[in-house]
């Protein structure tokens, strides 16, 4: 059977791909020791940029009992998160709402619906082809980002889960 933990990254330092801030590195490591200690991952998967690897990274660290693991890319983020319309929610509805401290996924879903339903229905499809390519016996850790997290979750479930806090996750 196979076993999948989602995260989203921690706290980094300010805006853009910056590295994890002080706090940060304490909360990843902090949870990885009280949720993720005895969960014998074989697999961990990142995004391209350098938080969630970081976020992984310490994750590991503060559950001192998963042996060292490559990081790998997780295929969702990059073939569906990366493109050009999922950019632009990025960067526009969503980085509004989270500077308003509004729920990201809530704001993409009310203002911008055709396209937040396309994002999740897209990652849902590439999720679904990359879980079948998974081995059986994978337990891995995907550590990514809000609202991507959610939106698949949405796509695949059709549930609306709350925004993700710092190192909050879903199995």
């Amino acid at each position: 059977m196979k076993t999948l933990q989602f995260r989203r990254h921690s706290i980094k330092q300010g805006p853009g791909d910056t590295d994890l801030s002080n706090e940060g590195i304490l909360l990843a490591q902090t949870i990885g020791g009280r949720y993720l200690r005895g969960k014998n991952f074989t697999h961990v998967f990142v995004s391209t940029l350098k938080r969630t690897q970081d976020t992984a990274i310490e994750f590991m660290r503060g559950a001192g009992d998963v042996p060292s693991l490559t990081l790998h890319t997780f295929p969702p983020g990059v073939e569906v998160g990366g493109t050009e319309e999922a950019l632009g929610l990025w960067s526009g509805v969503c980085n509004q709402a989270e500077h308003a401290g509004e729920d990201m996924l809530q704001a993409a879903l009310k203002k911008e619906p055709a396209l937040a339903q396309n994002i999740a229905t897209q990652s849902a499809t590439s999720f679904t082809t990359w879980l079948a390519s998974l081995p059986d016996e994978t337990n891995a850790l995907i550590v990514g980002h809000s609202p991507f997290l959610e939106l698949m979750a949405y796509g695949l479930f059709g549930n609306i889960l709350p925004q993700l806090n710092y190192c909050e996750g879903f199995e």
